[in-house]
């Protein structure tokens, strides 16, 4: 293996490994517990909550987020981030969603409404589950709609489920999750602070050195013992 093909090798694979840094997050209204902040605790990053749209669309352009979560929980918030997170998306960026409104913020995550206000979510053996049991519980805090249901559309696949649609929405080419309940809806806060934290280390962990990476570092390994 040449070093050039080492170099192209090694400039690919920085490309596609997620930039270390905080997390950008804004639900606009919350009528139960959050679990984000929890999530984020237990995923070990760092998150700056923003204060309203106008808040949010500025820090998302002014700075590098290893991620953004977003909920979508109280009005039509979609109109006012779109553009923004259509730049955030195209530019390498990763998504963690919810929303109770169907034709703008789940069309750019990958999905279509199958039913709402289903009750359990029903695990499978996605990664996104690890530490969770076969079901995990949703609750109303006071919404009308608190979990929406979902069919991938475009390159997205369905994980787990909920009712007659999947529970999560893995979109965006493995780079959005949009999940079926509002961040605030789950029975126990704990399970989908859990929940949202495997989320953000599947999105954000760069994966195992590939052998064509190994490869490289054989050869360099080579290299310099032929100059010693």
């Amino acid at each position: 293996m040449s070093r050039f093909a080492c170099a192209v090798a090694l400039t690919v694979t920085l490309a596609l490994v997620p930039a270390s840094g905080a997390v950008l997050w804004f639900t606009d209204l919350d009528l139960g517990t959050n679990v984000i902040s929890a999530a984020l605790a237990l995923a070990g990053k760092t998150g700056v909550q923003a204060t309203g749209t106008t808040d949010f669309v500025t820090q998302l352009g002014s700075a590098t987020w290893e991620a953004v979560i977003l909920g979508e929980q109280n009005g039509f918030i979609w109109g006012d981030v779109s553009g923004a997170m259509a730049a955030y998306l195209a530019g390498g960026g990763r998504v963690i969603g919810a929303t109770w409104l169907t034709g703008g913020f789940d069309a750019f995550m990958e999905a279509s409404i199958v039913s709402t206000n289903d009750n359990p979510i029903l695990t499978d053996g996605h990664p996104i589950f690890s530490g969770l049991g076969a079901s995990i519980s949703l609750t109303n805090p006071g919404w009308g709609t608190y979990a929406i249901s979902w069919t991938p559309t475009g390159t997205a696949v369905g994980i787990g489920t909920l009712g007659a649609g999947s529970a999560v929405i893995l979109g965006n080419n493995g780079r959005t999750f949009l999940n079926a309940p509002l961040f605030d809806s789950y029975a126990s806060p704990s399970e989908g602070a859990q929940l949202v934290a495997n989320e953000l280390n599947f999105l954000t962990v760069p994966e195992p050195a590939s052998p064509l990476l190994i490869g490289c570092g054989l050869v360099a390994v080579s290299i310099a013992l032929r100059r010693r």
